[in-house]
């Protein structure tokens, strides 16, 4: 059976200490039932509640039993949005940073061989 997929804005309404759900690793917990039970306190679930708790999760250094407990309240997947566009700044930074060093490279290899053969000392 496939894993059941949630959208980002979906978990985002999962927040509130009663329905509280995170997202680590592309995955959604439940983790309601395990806010009382945190050893780290109910408020540091509480912070990452209804969004992705990855970086907070990895931050911490979790043992692996903690990563093991995760499968009890693992719920389903995130929903890959694949109508996401990177925003026109990153575009066209990218265009223009491959550009600047496809040219840089050029010349620089360029200016050596030159160096090079004017260099050479023939006698």
């Amino acid at each position: 059976m496939a894993a059941k997929t949630y959208t980002l804005e979906v978990v985002k309404q999962h927040n509130k200490p009663e329905d509280l759900w995170i997202i680590i690793e592309g995955k959604v917990y439940d983790v309601t039932k395990f806010r009382n039970e945190h050893p780290g306190g109910e408020e540091a679930l509480d912070e990452v509640g209804g969004r992705d708790a990855t970086r907070d999760f990895q931050d911490v250094g979790h043992s692996q039993e903690a990563k093991q407990m995760l499968k009890k309240y693992y719920i389903g997947d995130l929903e890959v949005d694949k109508t996401v566009k990177l925003p026109v700044s990153v575009r066209f930074c990218t265009y223009w940073c491959f550009l600047f060093i496809r040219i840089h490279f050029t010349n620089a290899i360029i200016a050596t061989t030159i160096t090079t053969n004017n260099n050479t000392n023939i006698g």
